[in-house]
């Protein structure tokens, strides 16, 4: 139980630590050749500060369904919801 809680653990803190890495449709774009480029560079600070505090909501939202659907598989002490448990946070996290 407790190597399943830390295996568990341990891979939703490198899904998330290296999702920005791999997250579909952020490959780098070559510069378009009109020079009018989609860049971090040229977004005001304020916006790409209201778009990250979105993006931490999210994912801080989905880490605590995770968690509560992860305790509540622990709670009931059966082994066949803490695999379907299991199953869907791998899947969350691909």
């Amino acid at each position: 139980m407790n190597l399943l809680r830390a295996l568990l653990s341990t891979a939703v803190v490198i899904a998330f630590v290296s999702a920005p890495y791999f997250a579909p449709g952020q490959e780098k774009q070559p510069p378009s050749p009109t020079g009018q480029m989609k860049s971090m560079e040229k977004m005001p600070m304020d916006d790409m500060m209201k778009d990250c505090m979105k993006h931490h909501q999210a994912g801080m939202k989905s880490i605590d369904q995770m968690s509560k659907m992860m305790e509540g598989a622990k709670q009931s002490n059966d082994a066949g919801k803490m695999r379907t448990a299991l199953y869907q946070a791998e899947k969350q996290l691909a």
